[in-house]
């Protein structure tokens, strides 16, 4: 998990010289824009994600294979939050 997060974490790097000032950052349920915000709020996402290998990593410590519901719990949650994220970044990419 962690070494998903600093590819993520690169990605987004890599990326964000090249995204416009405003990407969209909400969606209705027909999946249009519905509010938009500066392109510096995808940090917010990166820091909400780096909070899951970290958790991941001190469960692991304290339970070891007996907390595996947990730790697949949290591994399903911070997948979708870098699905999340590349969907974003592919919407952005394909309004401008």
């Amino acid at each position: 998990m962690t070494a998903a997060f600093f590819v993520f974490l690169g990605y987004l790097l890599w990326i964000y010289p090249s995204l416009p000032e405003i990407i969209p950052v909400h969606f209705d349920l027909n999946w249009n824009p519905n509010r938009w915000a500066h392109k510096s709020e995808l940090f917010i996402i990166a820091g909400v994600a780096a909070i899951f290998p970290v958790i991941n990593a001190i469960l692991a410590l304290k339970f070891g294979r007996y907390g595996r519901e947990l730790l697949i719990l949290l591994g399903v949650i911070f997948t979708s939050v870098i699905a999340l994220f590349f969907w974003i970044v592919y919407f952005t990419h394909s309004i401008v």
